[in-house]
């Protein structure tokens, strides 16, 4: 009789993930889970508790990968406070699938952009420095912009709208420029 194949907590979270990386978060059970890992259901709940803590090894598995990618944009770009944004649309168009797990699941704010992004407070500290603008406007240019971000993201994830690289700068450009003159006007008012 073959020796029978030995299922690690770790293969289960791999394969969850890549079966959320290919098909989405809505095709993550634990029958599918369990096709994916060529077993029943049985092993995988002799590891796991429940589907809920797989997919919360998923969802920081993903999340991994998103602030690789941040970090990656930061530490090669001369404006980190533009490449974040290009680096999150392109994650969003990229991992549409892990963007949506992160970033578009419904009552789930744990991996919400402001309440993960530790890079966030040098960042505002880069806006601060290019922009001219105290720390309270820097966070509303960084805020206000990344709502836009957010959207444009969003769209591409769901393929709602497809868009070059440079049309994605432009609209990014538009937007920082448009809040960031609103913003100036504000802070020069305030403090005449």
């Amino acid at each position: 009789m073959p020796k029978k194949k030995i299922l690690t907590a770790e293969q289960v979270i791999d394969s969850a993930y890549l079966l959320v990386k290919r098909e989405g978060v809505e095709r993550l059970n634990s029958r599918s889970l369990a096709r994916e890992t060529h077993t029943s259901t049985q092993p995988l709940f002799s590891l796991f508790p429940g589907m809920a803590v797989i997919l919360k090894e998923v969802k920081d598995k993903a999340f991994s990968l998103y602030d690789s990618t941040i970090t990656d944009a930061i530490q090669s770009e001369s404006k980190p406070f533009k490449a974040v944004g290009i680096a999150y649309i392109r994650f969003a168009e990229n991992e549409a699938n892990l963007f949506k797990l992160l970033f578009m699941t419904e009552n789930d704010q744990t991996y919400a952009h402001f309440n993960i992004d530790h890079h966030a407070a040098s960042i505002i500290e880069d806006v601060e420095k290019e922009y001219g603008l105290t720390e309270e406007y820097a966070r509303r240019l960084y805020f206000e912009s990344w709502i836009a971000t957010h959207g444009l993201a969003s769209l591409l994830a769901t393929q709602t709208l497809l868009l070059k690289d440079s049309e994605i700068s432009t609209i990014l450009d538009d937007v920082v420029r448009g809040t960031y003159e609103k913003l100036k006007r504000e802070m020069e008012n305030k403090y005449e």
